[in-house]
């Protein structure tokens, strides 16, 4: 079965809030707040706060950065692993560097459903991380990622889940460094489906990398490179410029 459950993107990168949506999508206030602690996360509707305290004890403005300016649908793609062979592997979204150091204090991303139990299923525990490093590429080997745990919930059959998580501590993103989020695309115990989907918008070609394994080393390529048309997950990073 293709990993592509649909559908031709297109567009760019750009600086806003998100401004997708999947028509039955639902944020997702659901993590027990025991989940988020042992996850090293705070409060999981907090990524809209006014701003973060700089080292003067003032306030500094939070920002949002889009992987992707928007949905060409009220129906965006989606995009499942291979199972079982792709069970475990790594799904990212690159942001390109920029000139000045950043801290990400938040992210929020989108599950997809697909309306049908049997191929995907958005509660399902899985990994988040996040890793920084310069040049065109993801690295085989990463260096200093913060991977985050998110607890499996129970989610209404056929709706699509927003998450929206909060850094007890801010992820330096050093000048020159492009910024990856990667996905854990977990699949049911034994390697089966139900298995875990993100939902997808239009971008540039080289804005999403498969890591080709579930351990460094990775292979990674782009998602174009599958003879896709390009596309990139629906993730809006939270950050802070001091």
């Amino acid at each position: 079965m293709s990993r592509m459950l649909a559908r031709s993107l297109f567009a760019s990168l750009l600086i806003l809030p998100m401004a997708c949506d999947g028509g039955s999508g639902e944020s997702d206030a659901g993590l027990p707040d025991a989940a988020l602690a042992d996850a090293g996360l705070a409060d999981a509707g907090g990524v809209d706060d006014a701003g973060g305290a700089d080292s003067d004890g003032g306030l500094v403005e939070e920002r949002e950065l889009a992987a992707s300016p928007g949905c060409p649908t009220a129906d965006p793609p989606g995009i499942l692993p291979i199972v079982p062979e792709e069970c475990g592997h790594w799904s990212a979204a690159r942001f390109p560097a920029r000139t000045e150091r950043w801290e990400v204090v938040g992210l929020g991303y989108e599950l997809d459903d697909d309306s049908n139990p049997a191929s995907s299923a958005p509660g399902l525990a899985h990994r988040v991380r996040l890793f920084a490093a310069p040049g065109e590429r993801p690295p085989a080997e990463l260096s200093s990622p913060l991977t985050l745990e998110v607890a499996a919930t129970t989610w209404p059959e056929g709706m699509d889940r927003e998450v929206e998580l909060r850094l007890d501590a801010p992820f330096v993103v050093e000048a020159g460094q492009a910024l990856y989020v990667a996905f854990e695309m977990v699949c049911s115990p034994m390697d089966r489906r139900p298995a875990l989907g993100l939902e997808l918008c239009a971008s540039d070609p080289g804005s999403y990398w498969w890591s080709q394994a579930a351990e460094a080393p990775y292979d990674w390529a782009t998602h174009e490179s599958f003879d896709l048309d390009p596309a990139v997950p629906q993730v809006d990073v939270t950050y802070i410029v001091r």
